[in-house]
């Protein structure tokens, strides 16, 4: 399960990078802005979570981290036609993310964790 931790930590760092080079354009505007604030804010967590030691504990807050970031990638996707590279770039994290929690939950329920 580490090399899917590693893995999944280096897509959110990744992305993070991707919402933070945005974040700093004078162009972005304030509501653009404020999501993608907030994307980054989740991402940083999010990444926390992934490394955390004990992450059979955490599951709960990345699922939810999750949740969050399908809702602002959705809002970017409906509303900020030029961010469209964040949102595919936040598109694929979920997926990788989404695998990960999978993979966690299956080996809770296996008693592996």
């Amino acid at each position: 399960m580490n090399t899917e931790k590693i893995n999944t930590y280096k897509q959110v760092v990744e992305a993070l990078k991707v919402v933070n080079s945005f974040r700093t354009y004078d162009n972005v505007d304030s509501p653009e802005r404020a999501v993608l604030d907030e994307m980054a804010l989740v991402l940083e967590a999010l990444s926390w979570e992934i490394i955390s030691d004990d992450i059979s504990k955490v599951l709960d807050s990345m699922t939810l981290k999750l949740t969050d970031l399908k809702r602002l990638n959705k809002k970017i996707n409906d509303s900020y036609v030029h961010l469209k590279s964040v949102s595919n770039n936040i598109a694929k994290v979920t997926e990788v993310v989404g695998v990960l929690v999978e993979i966690i939950t299956k080996a809770i329920s296996a008693g592996i964790l």
